[in-house]
C-alpha cells in the first residue's frame, strides 16, 4: 500500500499533517510575496536560513530514534528551542514588514508549534507511518535551506547595504 494512500484515508494521520501543508503554503507566500517583493537585510539573509536547519534538528529525532527513553524529551526541548529561535527577527520585522506580511507571521508562528506537537503525537501513536514522512520533511527542509543559502547568501539578493547600515546603527 502506497504511503499516500494511507495518509488519505486515515482521519488522524491527516488532521495531523494538515499543520504542516498550512505552515507550507504560508512559507511560500511569505518568500515569494513578501520577501522578494521586499528584499531582505543581511540579519534575515541568514537567519532565515539558521530558523529552517531549527526547525530540520527537529525532524531528525523521530526520523532517527524510536519514542522511548530520552528522545521525546530531546525532541520536545528541540522543538521549543525552534519556536523561542524562530522569533528572533521580530525588532527587524518591526521596522520593514507592512500589517498583511506581520499578520502572516503571526499565523507561522501558531502553526509552528502545532506542527511539532502533530509530529509528536505521529511518533507516538503511529510511528512506522511517522519515519517515511519525517524523512520527507527533512528532504523538503533541506531544499529549502539549500535556496535560502543559494539565493539570499550566496547570489546575495536583497542586498540593501545603506539599509543594512542604517539598521544595524540604530
Amino acid at each position: 500500500m502506497q504511503l499516500s494512500h494511507v495518509v488519505l484515508s486515515d482521519p488522524f494521520l491527516l488532521a495531523c499533517l494538515a499543520p504542516v501543508a498550512a505552515q507550507g503554503a504560508l512559507l511560500l507566500v511569505d518568500e515569494f510575496a513578501f520577501h522578494h517583493a521586499r528584499g531582505l537585510g543581511r540579519w534575515e539573509r541568514y537567519g532565515h536560513p539558521l530558523d529552517t536547519l531549527s526547525t530540520l534538528s527537529c525532524f531528525l529525532v523521530p526520523a532517527l530514534f524510536p519514542f522511548r527513553g530520552a528522545a521525546p524529551w530531546v525532541y520536545a526541548t528541540l522543538c521549543l528551542i525552534s519556536c523561542v529561535f524562530v522569533t528572533k527577527d521580530e525588532g527587524v520585522h518591526a521596522k520593514e514588514c507592512g500589517a498583511m506580511e506581520h499578520r502572516l507571521h503571526a499565523l507561522l508562528f501558531v502553526a509552528h508549534p502545532i506542527v511539532f506537537f502533530g509530529f509528536g503525537l505521529l511518533w507516538a501513536l503511529r510511528p512506522l507511518a511517522v519515519v517515511p514522512l519525517a524523512w520527507g520533511q527533512i528532504a523538503l527542509m533541506a531544499i529549502v535551506f539549500a535556496y535560502q543559502v543559494l539565493f539570499w547568501v550566496i547570489l546575495g539578493k536583497g542586498r540593501w547595504p545603506s539599509r543594512d547600515a542604517a539598521l544595524e546603527a540604530s
